[in-house]
């Protein structure tokens, strides 16, 4: 028996049954969405809001918006990509979610466990398997069919109810994990860049922001376990609630944006940003608390009392004061790690005008220039045009036809440009950028093409190519005059050796003696 390679493709017959069940799965989860809401308009009216009816105003509203968040991501998914086995598997996942909540409908208490298990397993099965296949649908590498086995095992889960022990529960959950997140890490180390790396390195950063929440969610609950405070209590609740809904969106906006594939190149700039706020918030927290407690612990010993408030205005006094060299520092090692292309790019590029400055060949350091600046913001197609004598040239052009180019774009560029990227209406190149020296000269142009997602530059590519105008611009300008200079003593050259040349001529005609007619 041969096993299969991929998903099935989603037409005819099996696109109208995945349509038919979603469909259904939508109605199911509508429906428990909303009996929730009616189940908790019937419990009885309380004089005031007291803490209890809050927190449950606070549960209810927040199960609710995490229910609608995996609707709406499921919806967007099937709307747009009805047809990708992938989309599909995952939109199915989604919009199940909130459908075991249909099980508390259900008065008979076997029946309601057969519901809710059943709906349960509805979910893991599509996520699980969804995301061992992402982003091309195939089994690959091949040991990602074990993901067949491992979900049955987590199925064993289901009928075993709660009568399992919290070991031998892990023991049937991890393999299908392991394997599912396992085979995206495997697929993403041996990508080459391009649009499937960046599909994988979305849902990677979704994922990884569902786990730090679960981590923050963890915490709170050690914290409420050892408190008395019903104020801290309360606290806790409220800030759990809110990291419910806030997983369902880090696990739905990770998948939308990468199968609908917008903003793919976004990624490395979320990722760093992302690394940036987390290791400041830890950082800064473990510096607040150690200094408090060092500070109190000095006041117990040296003055006998505690310094109370004035312990924790001095601790975040110094948190305080560290944040702005903690930030550089860590924005600094983000963007090295995370944004390395764009890192290269700031730094190879004065390295390339430094080893070619004695240049004459502005083509050469134009087509140099452009390679690097593709690779840095991972721009489709490119191209350099030099201005020479009032008119633009085209010096280089990569991935894009050359015919008419120059003329095509000339008449669309303003003659006197501003500093800085500007967003042009031309289909090929969205960014055009003016290669503007230090003393005002516009020595060409920067035109690059949309992301290979379609999807324009964030902020932080504007800027590092903006950055690197100037510089280009002076080198480009300097070997455009050195050019014009050879040029012309090529041409001093040719006009002194023609003129020797001449001169050559006339001198041996005027000592050369005529032959006289019938000479001997």
């Amino acid at each position: 028996m041969r096993l299969p390679e991929r998903l099935p493709e989603l037409s005819g017959a099996w696109l109208r049954a995945f349509k038919t069940l979603w469909w259904l799965m939508l109605a199911v989860s509508l429906v428990a969405l909303t009996a929730g809401q009616w189940t908790f308009a019937r419990s009885p009216a309380e004089t005031g809001v007291s803490q209890d009816h809050a927190a449950t105003v606070i549960t209810l509203a927040a199960s609710t918006l995490d229910g609608l968040i995996v609707v709406i991501g499921a919806a967007l998914l099937f709307w747009r990509r009805p047809s990708d086995p992938v989309a599909a598997l995952l939109s199915l996942g989604l919009v199940s979610v909130p459908a075991n909540d249909v099980a508390f409908l259900v008065s008979n208490p076997t029946l309601r466990s057969v519901v809710d298990n059943g709906l349960d397993a509805v979910p893991m099965v599509c996520i699980l398997l969804g995301m061992t296949v992402f982003p091309s649908g195939r089994f690959h590498p091949r040991w990602t069919l074990l993901i067949v086995p491992a979900i049955m095992a987590w199925g064993v889960l289901f009928f075993a109810g709660e009568d399992i022990a919290i070991v031998p529960a892990i023991g049937l959950i991890l393999p299908a994990l392991i394997i599912s997140i396992g085979s995206l890490a495997w697929r993403y180390a041996r990508m080459e860049p391009g649009t499937h790396r960046q599909q994988v390195k979305w849902v990677m950063l979704g994922l990884a922001a569902f786990f730090a929440c679960g981590m923050v969610e963890f915490a709170l609950l050690v914290i409420d376990g050892q408190t008395t405070s019903d104020r801290t209590h309360f606290a806790i609740l409220v800030a759990d609630n809110l990291l419910s809904p806030l997983e369902g969106f880090c696990i739905v906006g990770g998948l939308l944006v990468s199968l609908l594939r917008y903003r793919l190149y976004d990624a490395d700039a979320a990722i760093s940003r992302s690394a940036v706020y987390a290791g400041l918030t830890v950082l800064l927290f473990g510096i607040f608390a150690a200094s408090e407690t060092l500070i109190q612990s000095l006041s117990q010993k040296w003055l006998g009392s505690g310094t109370g408030a004035i312990g924790g205005a001095l601790a975040a006094a110094l948190a305080a004061s560290l944040l702005v060299p903690l930030h550089h520092r860590l924005n600094d090692w983000a963007k090295q790690r995370f944004q390395r292309d764009l890192t290269r790019l700031r730094a190879k590029l004065p390295e390339v005008l430094i080893a070619i400055r004695d240049s004459s060949n502005p083509n050469e350091l134009a087509d140099h220039a452009l390679k690097l600046a593709m690779r840095g913001v991972h721009a489709s197609h490119g191209a350099i045009l030099l201005n020479e004598d009032g008119r633009l040239v085209l010096a280089h052009a990569v991935d894009v036809p050359e015919q008419g180019l120059a003329e095509r774009l000339s008449e669309a560029l303003p003659t006197d440009p501003s500093p800085g990227a500007m967003r042009a209406d031309d289909p090929d190149f969205p960014l055009m950028l003016p290669l503007i020296a230090p003393d005002g000269v516009t020595a060409g142009w920067l035109a690059l093409g949309s992301h290979p997602d379609g999807s324009f530059y964030g902020k932080d590519d504007r800027r590092a190519l903006e950055e690197l105008a100037g510089p280009l611009a002076r080198a480009l300008a300097i070997s455009i005059e050195r050019a014009r200079r050879e040029l012309e003593r090529e041409a001093e050259r040719r006009t002194l050796t023609e003129r020797l040349a001449q001169l050559e001529r006339t001198l041996a005609q005027a000592i050369t003696p005529p032959r006289e007619a019938g000479a001997a």
